[in-house]
């Protein structure tokens, strides 16, 4: 086993500038505030033995809300690809900063046109770390699938609504502390040099 690094990695580091135009074109995004993407994520009856449903629906709201108090705030709402849109009508769609983005849309260039990124313990976070975007994972008292980032020190753990809040304030001043992740990545993430795809082009021209 030769371990090479990942080419996903690659192209979060060296993002498409073509991608990225035809994103902002396409959902309309006017930069006249910070961009927020909202990678959610979903619970089914097997999630249901260790958490209450309504936590994540409270999490959910809460980021909701605090984008409804701050107008200038663009939250860009990327649905995990097994749920169903209209949940995200009755949290309040209406509302013209927020935008629904097509649950399949690649993550890679939603990232790269967004300022902030918001999950709820996804592996996209670490995406969104390796491309150096400030990152938040609400854990709410009842949500216990995102350990591995509340113990990592490196996003910011908002722990009630308030808090959501509160953080989406700090958004808008500018005054969000960016949390430290070099040592984080380097300990997760293998060579994150951007080489990776070289290092297995030479491999297989050396197996030709």
């Amino acid at each position: 086993i030769i371990i090479t690094g990942s080419p996903r990695h690659d192209c979060i580091l060296f993002p498409n500038k073509k991608s990225k135009e035809m994103l902002n074109k396409k959902y309309q995004i006017k930069r006249e505030g910070p961009v927020v993407l909202f990678a959610s994520t979903y619970t089914d009856k097997t999630h249901f033995m260790f958490s209450n449903p309504n936590v994540l629906n409270d999490m959910k709201k809460a980021i909701f809300d605090a984008a409804k108090k701050y107008s200038n705030i663009t939250l860009l709402v990327k649905p995990h690809p097994v749920e169903k849109n209209n949940a995200y009508y009755n949290l309040g769609l209406n509302i013209k900063n927020i935008i629904l983005v097509d649950k399949e849309e690649d993550m890679t260039p939603l990232i790269h046109i967004s300022d902030y990124f918001i999950s709820f313990g996804s592996t996209a976070s670490i995406d969104a770390l390796i491309a150096k975007k400030n990152s938040i994972c609400p854990i709410f008292p009842g949500w216990p699938f995102s350990n591995f980032f509340e113990k990592s020190k490196v996003v910011h753990i908002p722990k009630s609504r308030k808090d959501v809040i509160n953080l989406f304030s700090k958004i808008v001043d500018n005054s969000l502390d960016t949390i430290g992740n070099k040592y984080f990545l380097k300990k997760h993430v293998y060579k994150n040099d951007g080489m990776s795809s070289q290092r297995i082009k030479r491999l297989i021209l050396d197996l030709i």
